[in-house]
């Protein structure tokens, strides 16, 4: 379960869905900063990461983020590029595919949505 609620996290972070009526500038500004992965929501099924695991994202300005998971004393840290087209978040790590999801902000929390599966990660800001 442990590995699994990681593994769709990290996944889930690629792409951005927001409100239809805001403006892409708009929604980089809101996405900037350090966000926590909180809870994900699969085929209608909540999980939230046991208390030893911590997942984050940071987005910086420049198009680059950071994101780290750690589960006790092992952290694993990936990193690459960011763009956003319209709602579509597209992240890239050097040698990988491009992942792409929708975003949208619920309340204080972004909430990535997978298009293939409907998968969703909420993260609160930190």
């Amino acid at each position: 379960m442990t590995s699994r609620v990681c593994t769709v996290a990290l996944t889930l972070l690629v792409a951005l869905a927001f409100c239809p009526q805001e403006a892409e500038a708009n929604i980089k500004g809101k996405i900037i900063g350090s966000w926590q992965l909180e809870r994900v929501v699969k085929k209608g099924k909540e999980g939230r990461p046991p208390p030893h695991i911590k997942i984050t994202m940071e987005f910086k300005k420049g198009g680059t983020w950071i994101g780290t998971m750690q589960m006790g004393a092992k952290r694993k840290v990936r990193n690459g590029t960011w763009t956003l087209t319209g709602k579509t978040l597209v992240t890239q790590i050097k040698g990988r595919k491009p992942d792409r999801v929708t975003v949208s902000f619920v309340g204080a929390h972004l909430k990535m949505t997978k298009p293939k599966d409907g998968g969703e990660a909420i993260f609160k800001r930190i």
